[in-house]
């Protein structure tokens, strides 16, 4: 069955509303890891902006791919994120 373009957008609304929170919070973590004044010298690691801040990297490396996911930052083929 083809999704109508009403009903794709009605999707993405409801989507909208039942991430919007767990977003916001993602956004909320990387402003208090300074991660945009870490990224503003360019690219990093996830490991390299876990040092600077002082985070676990694993743990760093997920909210870091969700950013990514939501369009707030970039990830490049060698895993290195920057700022969009």
């Amino acid at each position: 069955m083809a999704a109508t373009a009403s009903g794709l957008a009605a999707r993405r609304a409801l989507r909208a509303l039942v991430t919007g929170a767990w977003q916001s919070q993602c956004v909320r973590a990387a402003a208090g890891l300074g991660l945009a004044g870490h990224l503003a010298a360019g690219p990093a690691t996830s490991a390299g902006l876990a040092a600077a801040c002082g985070a676990d990297e694993p743990h760093l490396r997920r909210l870091l791919r969700v950013l990514a996911a939501m369009g707030v930052l970039a990830e490049d083929d060698g895993h290195r994120y920057s700022l969009t």
